[in-house]
């Protein structure tokens, strides 16, 4: 197995080492091993698409808070977004789906 040197920012460090703290089997090089697999297995997934890929975003919020951030993307993506989709779920609970 070679062993390599990795940079990483101090913020992304302190968040992977406070996940590992919660679980004792795993370990920094595993977790970069794991990553690299799942990087490359959807990689190669990506390289297999014929055609065009359309995407949706779903987002769930509480009526109640201010949606400025959603309102905003929404507008500086209108580039992107063929159709949108505001849902009512319940007294409290809206959906905002993004195509």
């Amino acid at each position: 197995m070679s062993i390599i040197s990795l940079s990483l920012p101090n913020e992304l460090l302190e968040q992977l080492d406070t996940m590992l703290g919660e679980d004792r089997n795993a370990n920094r090089s595993e977790v970069i091993r794991q990553a690299v697999r799942m990087y490359l297995t959807q990689l190669n997934e990506l390289e297999k698409i014929d055609g065009n890929v359309i995407a949706t975003i779903t987002v769930l919020y509480e009526k109640a808070e201010q949606n400025k951030e959603l309102f905003r993307l929404q507008h500086e993506f209108d580039d992107m977004i063929t159709a949108y989709l505001h849902a009512h779920l319940s007294e409290t609970e809206c959906l905002k789906l993004w195509l």
